[in-house]
């Protein structure tokens, strides 16, 4: 069964996730600091008078910042009855994927902490995609 993904970018990883649970894409709102945040998170949004969190794309998957970079789109995400922002580099685009497209991930590399256990992989083009799960934001956004 084919499903949409949004394809995006931070530094040089792709990732993907659902479409299903995109709500729309921003660049151009400011992300306010907030005092006491949790360490994944860049601050808040006021997106039509509704106040969200941003989480960033960096933090969340530890990849360093780069000086000569400003990451500035915002995926606006609905998880269940939550929406929040994720802050990545740019988006892409929207690709259609097979599920048995999926390259199958080898048990070993997640023994040895290469790839969790639960993740995707898509090959696109000459780039490896991670597919992500809504849930993968569950514990920080609550």
């Amino acid at each position: 069964m084919k499903k949409k993904y949004m394809l995006f970018l931070i530094e040089k990883s792709y990732y993907a996730i659902e479409v299903i649970n995109v709500q729309e894409i921003i660049t151009s709102l400011e992300i306010l600091d907030i005092p006491r945040k949790k360490s994944c998170c860049e601050g808040i949004v006021s997106l039509r008078g509704n106040i969200l969190p941003v989480i960033g794309g960096r933090k969340i998957f530890k990849i360093e910042k780069n000086k000569d970079k400003e990451d500035k789109t915002i995926i606006v995400l609905n998880n269940r009855e939550d929406s929040f922002g994720l802050l990545v580099e740019k988006v892409i685009d929207v690709i259609e994927i097979d599920e048995n497209d999926f390259l199958e991930a080898d048990l070993k590399n997640s023994d040895q902490g290469i790839i969790e256990s639960n993740e995707k992989l898509f090959k696109f083009k000459e780039f490896t995609v991670s597919i992500l799960d809504i849930e993968l934001f569950d514990s920080v956004v609550k």
